[in-house]
């Protein structure tokens, strides 16, 4: 797709433009405001092309996006399971690293790449604005999410996740961020989202804090002991650059704290804000 070459039928990406996208963990993170936000890859070059592709239905040339449209009946779909696949892989690769950097290792056991008992996720997505999604026909962080949890539970059927859609609910729609400063971006996101009030009366954020229990793994068992479970909120977005969204975002749930931690992740990001 990215090369114009050639493309696998599975993702529309060959394998060689995919392993273009591939960057070291130690770049995949930035810092504000002692918050860590992660991202799959640099939203530059062959990443930028593919991501506006996906979010605004923009190719590279006219030629190409006819061909595009020829080879997949749905393209945006096809291109969210890209994504939500290129984030699945990441988050697997550096799980490990990721809650080491949250403290969370001791609570997570010696098979947690396939069997983690102590930690339990609840995943949410950036919504869009909706005069956005209703031009564009989809919210792109949504279609993503919903592929990821799907990737989730058939590749990871033994972990504990729970999607959440719509958790995060936009409240007031904004202009177009790409051409701010991320100052300008923090003023305009004031007050964007809020917490989807089903969530409060389904859940209860008071019973997040409650329904904690001794998780045994197979070393506490051998050792006799237990670990407390930890309930983390991981929210989804297409892309980062200045952080602005998915801070604006984290500060609902860390004014509630409902959750032990919340974990940031984006597809596309820089390393930089």
């Amino acid at each position: 797709m990215l090369c114009q070459q050639r493309y696998e039928e599975s993702s529309g990406v060959c394998s060689l433009c995919r392993e273009n996208l591939y960057i070291d963990f130690s770049k995949s993170i930035k810092t504000i405001n002692g918050q860590k936000i992660y991202f799959a890859t640099n939203y530059s070059g062959q990443a930028r092309k593919l991501m506006r592709l996906y979010k605004f239905g923009k190719a590279v040339s006219s030629d190409f996006e006819s061909v595009l449209r020829k080879t997949f009946n749905s393209p945006e779909k096809r291109l969210a399971e890209f994504w939500a696949d290129f984030l699945f892989e990441y988050w697997i690769e550096n799980q490990t690293n990721i809650l080491n950097d949250l403290a969370l290792s001791e609570n997570s056991s010696g098979f947690d790449k396939f069997f983690n008992p102590n930690l339990r996720f609840f995943l949410a997505h950036i919504p869009s604005v909706k005069s956005r999604i209703s031009a564009r026909g989809y919210d792109q962080s949504e279609l993503i999410a919903k592929a990821l949890i799907k990737k989730i539970s058939r590749y990871r059927p033994f972990w504990s996740y729970k999607y959440c859609p719509n958790l995060i609910q936009r409240i007031k729609d904004t202009e177009p961020l790409f051409s701010l400063s991320a100052d300008r971006r923090v003023e305009i996101l004031k007050g964007a989202f809020a917490i989807n009030a089903k969530y409060k009366l389904v859940f209860g954020f008071e019973k997040f804090q409650a329904k904690k229990s001794k998780c045994l793994d197979l070393g506490s068992l051998l050792l006799g002991g237990g670990l407390e479970q930890k309930n983390i909120l991981l929210i989804v977005d297409d892309i980062t650059t200045t952080g602005s969204t998915l801070l604006e975002a984290a500060s609902l749930f860390k004014k509630q704290a409902c959750f032990d931690e919340i974990i940031l992740l984006a597809c596309a990001g820089n390393e930089l804000a």
